[in-house]
């Protein structure tokens, strides 16, 4: 395999660390907006508490069962697919008519968020020329992980105040696509 540059290897770190604050934000805004979301499905605010545990539950189970079945496939194509289905996810998050189908999105999103933090790993493992840049590139995207952790609960939290919950989705939505695009 052909060694990358260091400003090639330096912008895939970038995309990646966008990936992971992508994953995390999507993972964890919805914990500040529950009261709202309850209120535009009409439903109970410890029946939409749920939603946190079925994230967390589908990705535990999700993750690797997904690994099993794809690790065959292509890591670079492997992680557009993925991407492309979380942004689906994510969309129909945004603008779910009811209940179910917000649901469903938060299952689609759960289901395929572990395997793209997966990946993104193994891809920096194959793609670090040696120990030291993998560290770097390893700390950094966990960096991004780390900074949505933080800030995706308020940031998520501060744009639903300003317009709606459904645009922090719309948000998460947009980096995903940027992403995707950077990445493809």
């Amino acid at each position: 395999m052909q060694q990358l540059s260091n400003r090639h290897l330096n912008t895939i770190t970038t995309v990646f660390v966008l990936i992971a604050f992508m994953l995390g934000c999507n993972e964890f805004m919805v914990v500040g907006n529950l009261t709202l979301i309850a209120h535009t499905y009409h439903e109970s605010l410890p029946h939409i508490a749920g939603l946190i545990s079925l994230f967390a539950w589908t990705y535990a189970l999700m993750t690797p069962v997904v690994t099993l079945y794809t690790n065959r496939f292509n890591k670079y194509r492997l992680l557009l697919v993925l991407m492309l289905i979380f942004l689906s996810g994510t969309l129909i998050s945004s603008f779910a008519p009811n209940y179910p189908c917000f649901l469903f999105s938060r299952v689609v999103t759960a289901s395929v968020a572990g395997i793209l933090e997966s990946l993104i790993q193994a891809i920096v493992y194959q793609l670090a020329p040696n120990q030291k840049k993998r560290s770097a590139m390893t700390a950094l995207v966990y960096t991004g992980f780390s900074i949505a952790t933080v800030l995706g609960l308020p940031l998520g939290t501060l744009i639903a105040d300003l317009w709606n919950w459904q645009a922090a989705f719309i948000m998460v939505a947009g980096v995903t696509a940027i992403s995707t695009v950077l990445a493809a």
